[in-house]
């Protein structure tokens, strides 16, 4: 199964923050019906993406370099992949 969910919220202590699409949220939710072994997660996204995309901005508006980098901090979509 492939999945991406929105997580546009900072992500203060994530190991612990189980009630959404965090990374170890994800992780958590999906391996309760898949193989813990089979799940893998990846968040994309940034402040300043989440932040363009709020006020409307389109993605010329930014440098590939910034449209690329990854805060972990800051996910704007957690994309989850796990396989039965």
């Amino acid at each position: 199964m492939l999945a991406t969910s929105s997580c546009f919220s900072p992500s203060h202590a994530p190991e612990m923050s189980h009630w959404r699409f965090t990374l170890p949220g994800a992780k958590y939710l999906f391996s309760k019906h898949f193989n813990k072994s089979s799940v893998t997660a990846k968040s994309f996204g940034n402040v300043l993406t989440g932040q363009c995309f709020w006020v409307g901005m389109s993605q010329e508006e930014l440098t590939q370099e910034e449209l690329e980098y990854n805060d972990p901090d800051y996910p704007c979509i957690v994309g989850i992949k796990a396989i039965k």
